[in-house]
């Protein structure tokens, strides 16, 4: 069962500029389903509810239920979220920004990988044998790169598959782009609204349409790996713009490559992966690394079963309707609606949503 939802993106157009975004994003609340079960059920049901980033799912909830006061079994989940995130970094690299961008994807690669990343423990040696894809992957000269000028240069000298990825990326979509709040990885988890606030002062709002300080936030690689000097760069000349995405989830994946083989990188430190806190009796957060960034989990019990329970979704935080799709493609210039179908495709791609998403166009 993957009860995730959907995405809807109804853009507004009048043959020439996108004029609006509308983002829809429909999720049935699976954690509802949670609701009266006793907490021994509760990591069963939670890789069944979520077919993506299970892992890191089953993390928060365990994290969760531990601050509300039902200590789980420990486990050592570090691995596992890495796997997982290195999964989801190679389908997008592998798969789906080659079919936006009109190249050949590499499925056959990616299948295998997911295979071995699927292991429950990793074979010895995967984590070493992963870094050495990716970095074969981006090219040898790639992690040198410091600043934009250099970008160009390496997209045509070609040689691996970020430049191929790079060079096909048309050069009008690398436009400036707003650049968004980012979402800290520490994130407070006591400083929080909490949807579940037995006192009455619960905010449901806040699980579809979270807000930090009461504007939108982004997580993900970009928010990750926004301090890299390369993407800090592309930030201040460009914007979240598509490239500078595309950069930073190459930086992303190879950060996920090395920690799985045992290297330092603070933006995968396997020790913050999550982490929980409770906020009153009976009552946890927790919060888990993922992908496409923090992944949140609130529970209330009574005695040993689950009161309420609520979970927010990076994609909530992605894709809220005044986020950072909206903001990318608004104004952005398409000449036809084969053009608008290839811009806004590789708008969401790079977003990342971890749903299934359409499109609609609105004639302005």
């Amino acid at each position: 069962m993957n009860a995730a939802g959907e995405l809807v993106v109804r853009v507004h157009w009048d043959g020439r500029r996108v004029t609006g975004v509308d983002v829809d994003l429909g999720r049935p609340q699976a954690a509802a389903l949670l609701i009266g079960k006793p907490t021994d059920d509760v990591l069963g049901w939670v890789p069944r509810l979520f077919s993506v980033c299970g892992r890191a799912q089953a993390a928060a909830a365990r994290a969760a239920l531990g601050a509300a006061g039902r200590q789980r079994p420990a486990a050592d989940e570090a691995e596992g979220i890495l796997a997982e995130a290195a999964q989801e970094h190679l389908w997008r690299l592998l798969r789906d920004w080659p079919r936006a961008l009109g190249l050949a994807p590499r499925d056959d690669e990616f299948a295998a990988w997911y295979r071995r990343l699927s292991a429950r423990p990793l074979a010895a040696g995967t984590g070493g044998e992963l870094q050495a894809y990716v970095e074969q992957l981006l090219g040898r000269d790639f992690a040198r790169l410091r600043t934009f000028d250099e970008i160009e240069a390496f997209a045509r000298a070609g040689g691996g598959h970020a430049a191929a990825l790079l060079a096909a990326l048309p050069l009008e979509e690398a436009g400036a782009a707003p650049t968004p709040r980012f979402l800290a990885g520490d994130l407070p988890l006591a400083g929080l609204p909490c949807p579940l606030d037995p006192t009455g002062d619960a905010d449901r709002r806040f699980i579809e349409r979270p807000t930090v300080d009461g504007a939108p936030a982004e997580t993900g690689a970009l928010a990750r790996q926004r301090h890299r000097p390369l993407v800090a760069d592309g930030l201040a000349r460009l914007g979240a713009s598509l490239r500078v995405r595309l950069v930073a989830r190459l930086h992303d994946a190879l950060a996920v490559g090395r920690a799985l083989a045992g290297e330092a990188d603070a933006a995968w430190d396997p020790t913050l992966l999550v982490a929980a806190a409770p906020l009153a009796s009976s009552l946890g957060a927790a919060r888990a690394e993922t992908a496409r960034g923090v992944l949140l989990h609130f529970v209330r019990l009574e005695g040993d079963r689950v009161a309420d329970y609520a979970i927010v979704a990076p994609t909530a935080w992605n894709f809220h309707p005044q986020g950072a799709l909206a903001a990318a493609l608004t104004g952005a210039a398409a000449v036809n609606e084969p053009a608008l179908e290839a811009l806004v495709t590789r708008h969401v791609v790079a977003v990342d949503p971890c749903v299934g998403w359409r499109m609609e166009v609105r004639r302005a």
